[in-house]
């Protein structure tokens, strides 16, 4: 078990393997994230938290901001050596399930995952501390920089190569000062006041294959396959993480489109 900074002392167990080697390198792929607007070398490592604990981190995580949190600290604990992004043939739009591939041509990498973070998100067309995870990364000062202006390009300079009309994920208002506050102590309450600002995964009956992939991934529970093959939701245990949407294989789970 792994104390992970920044979780009010909550711990994670991690694979023994990560205390046996030498180096830890982050390989990823530019895509978007509708939780966390891209996921890049940073969010990537959420991979080495085995199984079923992924489910537990978003229910105990609910936001945006509090996710950050949590993957800043598993950061931090680990601390990668190296990342590398393939951007060979990315994915924009409502990723990472349900996105669109799109050509960039390029390979990403740096001995800073944060730096290479902030370089996918710049391409990408997004303001790299708009994102919540950088944002906290910069705060937290797990970063080898404290500007934007003291990454180094030493080959192609990301400022450079912004795709304008990338479809990026819609970007929301942060939760307030008071829910981050207060989400330690009152998860719950917090949760349902994220869920009533968040949008909602929708489910396309017609589309649906009942493979039963987005039932057994739901952390809230919130799901249940009906014999008629259809799913019915309870929007007051989906705690909004989209872990439905990232699996569907039959792309059958939108977003919801908020005015």
């Amino acid at each position: 078990l792994h104390t992970i900074p920044g979780t009010y002392g909550r711990k994670l167990p991690l694979p023994a393997i990560l205390d046996e080697v030498d180096l830890l390198v982050s390989m990823a792929k530019m895509k978007t994230h509708q939780l966390m607007y891209v996921t890049g070398c940073v969010k990537n490592l959420f991979g080495t938290v085995p199984g079923l604990h992924k489910s537990q981190c978003h229910m105990m995580y609910p936001t945006r901001e509090s996710f950050s949190r949590m993957m800043a600290g598993l950061y931090n604990e680990l601390k990668p050596s190296f990342g590398i992004m393939d951007a060979v043939i990315a994915m924009e739009g409502s990723g990472p399930a349900g996105g669109s591939p799109r050509h960039m041509g390029l390979l990403l990498a740096s001995t800073d995952c944060t730096a290479l973070d902030v370089a996918q998100s710049t391409i990408m067309g997004y303001q790299p501390l708009s994102i919540p995870l950088t944002k906290e990364l910069l705060e937290r000062r797990y970063t080898t920089w404290h500007r934007l202006d003291q990454i180094h390009y030493p080959l192609l300079d990301a400022r450079n190569l912004v795709v304008q009309d990338y479809q990026r994920i819609v970007q929301k208002e942060k939760s307030g000062l008071f829910s981050s506050l207060i989400g330690p102590f009152f998860t719950r309450h917090l949760r349902l006041h994220h869920q009533r600002k968040e949008a909602k995964p929708i489910f396309m009956e017609e589309s649906c294959i009942a493979c039963g992939k987005c039932v057994r991934i739901c952390p809230g529970k919130a799901l249940v396959l009906q014999k008629e093959h259809r799913i019915v939701v309870d929007y007051n245990a989906c705690i909004r993480c989209y872990c439905c949407h990232e699996v569907c294989p039959a792309d059958a789970i939108v977003i919801e489109k908020k005015v």
